[in-house]
């Protein structure tokens, strides 16, 4: 198994942060960085990692990652679709493998007050996840596949943020009341037009 220990070494640690933080690299830079060092079918599986195509990816390690992410997924989906207590069929994706402390993890997570920590509890989830796979083989595959998942996250969580989603939300939520009070509108209009008629 090959070993990376400058690249590995070079790379600048990657953690989840509040949304809106930059994380201290981009995809592109690294994959630059790996470009010289790694072979091209690792440097593919990085690249669908990166990218959330883990069904694309062959490594062993990015193997995992998907597996763990389908689970991680359909208990997900479950738990939304008992809260809103919806029949319509699941779409579960097929894994390897079952962890009863990914599920129980899940449940935790929906018991946050808002989405936002909802969403940041189950990405401390995968968090804890690619952690414990990058211990698997610290300055090997591994690792470059496990930092490859952390850096999505962070760069998904770069582009939230809290203030302007809020902002979002309320604007949304004064079309539809305008919208409401311009069918009510119209709807009095035509009765009003309806009487004149008769």
């Amino acid at each position: 198994m090959a070993a990376y220990y400058y690249l590995v070494s070079s790379l600048p640690t990657v953690s989840l942060r509040e949304p809106g933080g930059v994380p201290p690299l981009g995809q592109d830079e690294f994959i630059g960085a790996c470009l010289a060092h790694v072979p091209e079918d690792l440097l593919l599986d990085l690249q669908a990692v990166l990218e959330g195509a883990l069904e694309e990816a062959e490594h062993p390690a990015a193997r995992a990652y998907a597996n763990f992410e389908a689970q991680l997924g359909n208990a997900v989906q479950r738990r939304r679709a008992g809260l809103r207590q919806v029949d319509s069929p699941l779409q579960l994706q097929d894994h390897e493998g079952w962890s009863v402390a990914l599920e129980h993890a899940v449940e935790q997570a929906f018991t946050a007050p808002d989405p936002l920590a909802r969403e940041m509890a189950l990405d401390k989830i995968r968090e804890q996840f690619l952690d414990e796979l990058a211990t698997t083989s610290p300055f090997g595959e591994a690792f470059l596949v496990a930092y490859a998942g952390r850096l999505r996250l962070a760069l998904r969580w770069a582009q939230w943020d809290a203030a302007e989603g809020r902002q979002k939300l309320e604007a949304l939520g004064r079309l539809g009341l305008d919208a409401l009070d311009h069918l009510a509108s119209e709807g009095g209009q035509s009765r009003q037009e309806q009487s004149f008629i008769h």
